[in-house]
């Protein structure tokens, strides 16, 4: 059983390596393995913050092709004229504010 150190410095150590991919490669993908039951998944962090885009999810495949569908999906919207932020709520960046890494 992981006591309760363990647990925060494995959280301390994730949100770490969250920060230095968003700062070297502008976003970091969160991957998760499937459990028999539950899909596979994995999901963007960052691209809002960095570029504007909304953040990307995928399900239902293999982890390595999880982060390539993800990367490849920013390089789609990398091609696209940038977002209007006009469009974008008020309560979402009051939302994404509550979370250390997105501020």
């Amino acid at each position: 059983m992981t006591t309760p150190e363990e647990h925060a410095a494995h959280n301390a150590e994730a949100e770490a390596q969250i920060i230095r991919d968003v700062e070297q490669y502008g976003f970091h993908v969160a991957q998760f393995h499937g459990d028999g039951y539950s899909p596979s998944f994995a999901y963007t962090i960052g691209l809002f913050k960095t570029y504007g885009y909304p953040e990307l999810i995928c399900f239902g495949l293999n982890l390595e092709l999880l982060h390539s569908v993800l990367w490849s999906g920013k390089e789609l919207l990398d091609k696209q004229p940038m977002p209007d932020q006009s469009s974008v709520r008020p309560t979402a960046s009051a939302w994404m504010m509550r979370w250390p890494i997105m501020s």
